[in-house]
């Protein structure tokens, strides 16, 4: 019985927490009503605080990841067949293993997250090649190809800059 109602507990605070940091302060004691996230932030302690902007950066990743992959998935598709074939399948392919790579991130400990970090950033950094090859050979138009890479990759990009830049600080500790 006693499981059930903090189970119950436990949904309640998922649905009223919209944000990530809403549901850290569910969970401490001193959370006041109305506090704000930069409140909170200064309140905790400075490890829990870099917990919260890690995982923060980690949500974001995934979804602006993935939104970038039905864009391209929809760009590729109008490439000419034999391209479409060759360069698409080779810029699916890596467009895959780089969310691979982004999804391992949250089940890894610190100690391999460079790695997979490191993979990302390489991973997009190729996809960035692909374009640019796309966009030579007029198989993609320049206001989409700037969509992609003004908009959709800068954004990725500097989401795993940011994780990259933490870790290194943090594995020097």
């Amino acid at each position: 019985m006693e499981n059930i109602e903090i189970n119950e507990l436990e949904n309640e605070v998922t649905k009223v927490a919209k944000k990530p940091w809403e549901l850290m302060v569910a969970e401490n004691v001193d959370f006041k009503i109305g506090q704000t996230e930069e409140e909170f932030l200064k309140k905790t302690s400075h490890v829990q605080s870099l917990i919260y902007k890690e995982n923060n950066e980690m949500l974001k990743l995934i979804p602006k990841y993935t939104d970038y992959m039905e864009y391209m998935l929809e760009l590729l598709r109008l490439l000419p067949r034999i391209e479409k074939f060759n360069l698409g399948n080779e810029y699916k392919t890596m467009m895959y293993q780089t969310f691979e790579n982004i999804m391992f991130l949250d089940k890894i400990e610190n100690k391999s997250k460079m790695y997979y970090l490191n993979k990302i950033d390489s991973g997009i950094n190729i996809q960035r090649v692909f374009l640019r090859l796309m966009v030579k050979n007029k198989w993609i138009s320049i206001e989409k190809f700037n969509t992609v890479m003004l908009e959709k990759i800068a954004e990725i990009g500097r989401i795993t800059g940011g994780l990259i830049k933490y870790h290194a600080q943090n594995s020097k500790k």
